[in-house]
């Protein structure tokens, strides 16, 4: 897997620390990928499926499959993942009527690593990856799902444009479309 620069210094953190964009996961970012994974107690806490990231083979397995990936890097450390975005095909798991008559398809994931959170970077690093996604899939809806415990997430979504379409079990899920 290869990874392709879409803009260097495009993202910036509160105090104007520049970050680039990458599209796709070289050697390296899978590595951080994976080490994250494992060793970041908030990601952890958070993640829907810890199970694609137990081992290494099920990780590549995961990533084989139909995704755009987009990495945060800061401007001048191009081999230090800050965030991770992923595009994912995967059906909507929860019945809404508007939602399974426009077969939203699309689901959609964010991380912030340690080093890069509360530098609010989570709302300009997701404009411009869903810039880039909508140039490659335009018009289509997007879903997400988040623990009904994880706030500042919800928060975080919410103010991007996302709006609430239910509850199953502990997750809550939220759509956006393009404008």
């Amino acid at each position: 897997m290869t990874s392709q620069l879409l803009c260097d210094g495009c993202v910036l953190d509160q105090t104007g620390q520049p970050y680039s964009l990458w599209e796709g996961l070289n050697k390296t970012h899978q590595q951080q990928l994976f080490d994250f994974s494992q060793s970041d107690q908030e990601i952890i806490a958070n993640t829907g499926d810890a199970t694609r990231f137990a081992t290494t083979e099920k990780m590549k397995n995961w990533l084989s499959g139909p995704r755009i990936f987009y990495v945060l890097t800061p401007q001048q450390k191009p081999n230090e993942m800050s965030g991770f975005i992923w595009f994912s095909s995967e059906p909507l798991p929860i019945k809404t009527a508007e939602e399974q008559a426009k077969n939203s398809h699309w689901t959609f994931a964010v991380r912030l690593y340690q080093k890069a959170r509360g530098r609010h970077l989570s709302f300009p690093y997701m404009k411009k990856a869903f810039e880039h996604f909508w140039q490659k899939q335009p018009s289509e809806p997007v879903w997400l799902s988040t623990r009904a415990t994880n706030t500042i997430a919800q928060k975080i979504y919410t103010k991007f444009g996302f709006t609430l379409l239910g509850q199953k079990d502990d997750r809550l899920y939220y759509v956006i479309r393009p404008e």
